[in-house]
């Protein structure tokens, strides 16, 4: 089991402005200021929010109170985003340097996130950006120091498999994880390396499962989604020999062969089990 993550940011604010123009046919708007702190490092983050838009967003990252880094900050200008997440502060990589990691998302909700990092370049002077696309990643779940190490990585909780086998906003939580490191300036996907983490995650999905088929009344609908989760999970664990068995024996509905074939299909669309 992963040791309890410490938290680095050492203060958080998050300040709401809400303004009424006073001219016809103006829109009220919300100025939003969020800030972190790691060490001597201090992050601001400063936006704009109109009709449920994310505007003009802009970063500030100061060390020992001195300015390094002061600009707009850079997104799509074709998605429309309604979320940014507080500024995470923490050395991602084992440097001794935190990275600056900001999340956008296209919905309160998380999805479609995308991640932009700021991280010292070698030199030591000045930060450079990445941006990273998470597609259906649900980001982050949790920053965790999974292995003990000293040196966090993400957790994300992999949302492909909702659209096929269930939408409903309860079941957000229900998904496959994932766990990434940060390493050579961008993130990798190291979930297999983590097997008793995934483990205890997959032992957590199938208790859910469980719990959801002695209901009064189980939704087929969750019971496909977190068997589904439990199965990529097994994958990630290289043991998917015995999670379909698992699957079949405890998937015994009229429209069980069409689940399967689907799951199949959906497992190398993701590339689960290849």
């Amino acid at each position: 089991m992963a040791k309890s993550y410490r938290i680095p940011i050492l203060s958080i604010t998050v300040l709401f402005f809400a303004f009424s123009s006073l001219f016809a046919g103006s829109t009220e708007h919300i100025n939003v200021v969020k800030s972190a702190n790691y060490r001597d490092v201090r992050v601001e983050l400063t936006y704009q929010i109109r009709d449920n838009q994310i505007n003009n967003p802009r970063i500030k990252i100061s060390k020992s109170n001195k300015a390094i880094l002061e600009e707009a900050i850079d997104i799509d200008k074709r998605v429309i985003f309604e979320d940014i997440s507080l500024p995470i502060a923490d050395d991602i990589d084992g440097d001794w340097e935190p990275e600056i990691i900001v999340n956008l998302a296209l919905n309160t909700k998380g999805e479609l996130n995308e991640s932009i990092v700021y991280f010292l370049d070698n030199t030591k002077k000045q930060y450079k950006s990445i941006n990273h696309s998470w597609h259906q990643f649900l980001l982050f779940e949790e920053i965790n120091d999974v292995n003990s190490d000293g040196i966090p990585e993400i957790i994300t909780l992999d949302h492909q498999f909702h659209k096929q086998f269930s939408q409903e906003s309860e079941q957000d939580t229900v998904a496959p994880i994932k766990i990434w490191t940060f390493k050579n300036e961008k993130f990798v996907d190291n979930t297999k390396n983590y097997k008793d983490y995934v483990y205890q995650h997959a032992l957590n999905l199938w208790e859910k499962f469980d719990e959801e088929r002695k209901a009064d009344k189980p939704s087929q609908k969750t019971l496909k989604l977190i068997l589904a989760s439990y199965l990529a999970d097994k994958y990630s664990l290289e043991q998917s020999e015995d999670g379909w068995k698992r699957l079949k024996q405890a998937y015994q509905f009229e429209d069980s062969e069409e689940y399967f074939n689907s799951l199949k299909e959906l497992l190398e669309k993701t590339h689960y089990s290849q």
